[in-house]
């Protein structure tokens, strides 16, 4: 009897039946009454510093939770303003484009194109700076009025640009202040205006906004250093109705008498060489 007590002894002290020592018992209870304690003294704690500490974690939540609204906010106005611009696109495209345009009409079977006054292969060559060019084979006249607003709100008519006594030709630019091309070739067309100046060649610039207004207008130009052959309007889009556009940046290139000679789609730079060897021969053509 004594010897199995021994050894129910060895086995308590080895763990060997998974009892705990007194000692380890002793030091769990030890650290439950510990944790007792601190509870006890939490709750007995006052209680504007439970609200401060409770009131910290609800102002880190409410503004973690806002800065998720607000970034899901400013993802569905992203998607607003580009679904709104690429609907505006879509509608301006159905409103002006044609999709079976012809420029300058028809050309009868064995009729024979019109002379133009520049040589085939500068016209080639100054080609290469567009996205496209349309070379007119029977020259159209104009028709209408073709009036628009001028820098004083007055209507001006398109016929004052060109012929005269002169006999100008007109290059006729339509741009608008959110095309970011037509804005960047605008000093360019102000270079080509001044270089020909009394020439025989005028510059004119014709803004198709919808937003803006003249006077609107008027300040972008000025705060972007561009001058007043940009400060025109077709308010009541006479001219566009008459002159099809595919798209802006489109220039026209008008002869004294009125007809469309070149359709020049997409920007350049009209005071580049190759603009410069273009309307040197267009000009040499009249003397």
């Amino acid at each position: 009897m004594r010897r199995i007590r021994l050894v129910f002894r060895l086995f308590r002290r080895l763990n060997i039946f998974g009892f705990y020592p007194a000692s380890s018992q002793a030091q769990a209870e030890k650290g439950n009454h510990e944790k007792l304690a601190l509870h006890k003294e939490s709750l007995n704690r006052p209680l504007h510093a439970r609200k401060l500490k409770f009131s910290v974690h609800s102002v880190i939540c409410v503004f973690t939770l806002s800065l998720m609204k607000l970034r899901l906010i400013l993802i569905l106005i992203s998607l607003f303003i580009f679904g709104g611009g690429l609907a505006a696109g879509i509608l301006w495209n159905k409103e002006n484009r044609h999709e079976d345009w012809a420029p300058f009409g028809s050309q009868e079977e064995g009729e024979e194109p019109a002379a133009l006054p520049v040589p085939a292969e500068i016209v080639e060559e100054f080609s290469r700076q567009f996205s496209a060019l349309h070379i007119a084979d029977q020259p159209q006249q104009l028709s209408g009025p073709l009036v628009f607003s001028g820098k004083d709100g007055k209507p001006r008519k398109l016929s004052d640009f060109y012929g005269g006594a002169e006999g100008n030709y007109l290059l006729l630019n339509f741009w608008a202040t959110w095309c970011a091309p037509c804005v960047l070739e605008l000093p360019s067309l102000g270079r080509l205006k001044e270089a020909y100046r009394g020439k025989g060649l005028d510059v004119l610039a014709l803004s198709i906004d919808h937003s803006r207004n003249l006077e609107e207008i008027g300040v972008f130009l000025d705060t972007r250093g561009i001058g007043d052959y940009a400060y025109y309007l077709d308010q009541g889009r006479q001219v566009r109705r008459v002159l099809p556009m595919r798209g802006i940046p489109t220039s026209f290139l008008i002869d004294p008498q009125g007809r469309v000679l070149y359709i020049f789609e997409g920007d350049t730079d009209w005071a580049a060489p190759p603009a410069r060897v273009f309307f040197d021969a267009l000009l040499s053509s009249k003397q």
